[in-house]
């Protein structure tokens, strides 16, 4: 058993390696292009890689990331663009609720009555056996 949580902590660690392939702290924010050249930089000296070896790169939503994306894309066009599952659902909430915004006031209405209702979050707990779910105030449209 003991060797076994070993070979999970390794295989982890191994996991982790390769993922994170670097992490800064920079004074001022980075704009597209010095973001793309930092990459490839990263690349080139830890890990002797050309921009031609790489097949994907996964990032987040925000805009700068796109630009650099545009630019790596341009420089070598068999790199695929991914982003992150929590950004894609984001994207894909954000236009649901722009091409159906019925489901914002029932969602508004759903998480008023759930939390001020006691009797509500009883009957919805007796009906599925799960605490109801309320809207988040953070960015994401999430419950």
């Amino acid at each position: 058993l003991l060797l076994l949580l070993l070979l999970l902590l390794l295989l982890l660690l191994l996991l982790l390696y390769i993922r994170c392939i670097s992490c800064k702290f920079f004074k001022h924010s980075l704009d597209g292009q010095q973001l793309c050249q930092h990459i490839m930089g990263v690349l080139a000296t830890s890990f002797q890689l050309s921009l031609t070896s790489v097949r994907a790169f996964s990032r987040d939503g925000a805009f700068v990331n796109h630009k650099c994306s545009e630019i790596l894309h341009m420089l070598c066009p068999k790199v695929k663009d991914m982003i992150c599952v929590s950004h894609s659902m984001n994207v894909a909430g954000q236009i649901f609720h722009e091409i159906c915004p019925s489901a914002k006031a029932f969602l508004k209405q759903w998480s008023y009555m759930i939390g001020m209702s006691a009797n509500a979050r009883r009957v919805f707990f007796c009906i599925t056996n799960e605490t109801p779910k309320r809207n988040s105030k953070v960015r994401w449209f999430c419950w």
